[in-house]
């Protein structure tokens, strides 16, 4: 299908029941140049393989090598993209792929952590070429539930944010399907600086306290319970970017 309307094909869209391999995802992103549309739930190999996968051009970089010529998506013209990727953590643990979620993490858990954190990083180097995009809905979900202490999807500096600064004509964040967002003063001044369109931050509303007051306010790490409250820009930093983008919407 790829291959026949790649050069015609603008929105393309697989709801949570459609799996595709990272050959396919790859093929589609490689080869259809002018879409603008891409919506999918990602099988939990991708993640799974980010740390070797070479085709998805999402392995495991140097920081000291030279990364200016950055093998980019074909397409370069997407506006909207919408990505859940779908994560077993134990089976990343354990090196099992079969692991049901009984088994704990083994010796080797400190390196498979390290390239889980290399493969995100990878996945924002990815984004941060694709330079039309409009709108982002980015997510990672384990599929046996929540893991807060493990490593995952974020939007701070440290995890990849920074290497989305050239995304000027962004306009929505949308965070819903993240479990920890880790955004705080630096992020929200990346941002302010950085993404000059930036009108909505969406899915703040239920997330822990933790994650919205505690690198600012000093809340204990094992502040689990939701915020449960409309007002998410309370926190000192989102309310630092309101003052900067009066007309932004956080919610």
């Amino acid at each position: 299908m790829a291959a026949h309307w790649a050069e015609s094909l603008e929105s393309l869209q697989f709801w949570k029941y459609i799996r595709l391999s990272s050959a396919d995802i790859d093929l589609i992103l490689s080869t259809c140049s002018k879409l603008k549309t891409f919506a999918i739930s990602c099988p939990q190999e991708l993640i799974v393989k980010l740390g070797q996968d070479k085709r998805l051009g999402l392995d495991a970089w140097n920081p000291h090598e030279d990364h200016g010529n950055v093998v980019t998506w074909a397409c370069l013209e997407l506006e909207n993209l919408e990505v859940m990727f779908l994560d077993n953590f134990d089976s990343i643990a354990t090196g099992n792929p079969n692991s049901n979620g009984a088994s704990g993490p083994t010796d080797n858990s400190n390196q498979q952590e390290q390239a889980i954190a290399n493969g995100i990083e990878s996945i924002y180097r990815k984004l941060g070429c694709l330079t039309r995009l409009r709108r982002i809905r980015v997510g990672w979900q384990n599929i046996h539930g929540v893991f807060p202490k493990r490593k995952s999807l974020d939007m701070s500096i440290e995890s990849g944010l920074k290497h989305m600064g050239r995304l000027k004509n962004l306009e929505t964040l949308d965070l819903r399907d993240i479990y920890s967002a880790g955004i705080g003063q630096d992020e929200v001044e990346w941002m302010a600086e950085n993404w000059p369109k930036l009108w909505e931050i969406k899915g703040l509303f239920h997330k822990p306290k933790r994650d919205l007051f505690g690198r600012e306010c000093g809340l204990d790490d094992e502040v689990e319970e939701p915020m449960h409250s409309p007002h998410a820009d309370d926190a000192p930093h989102f309310q630092w970017l309101k003052c900067r983008r009066p007309n932004i919407m956080i919610c």
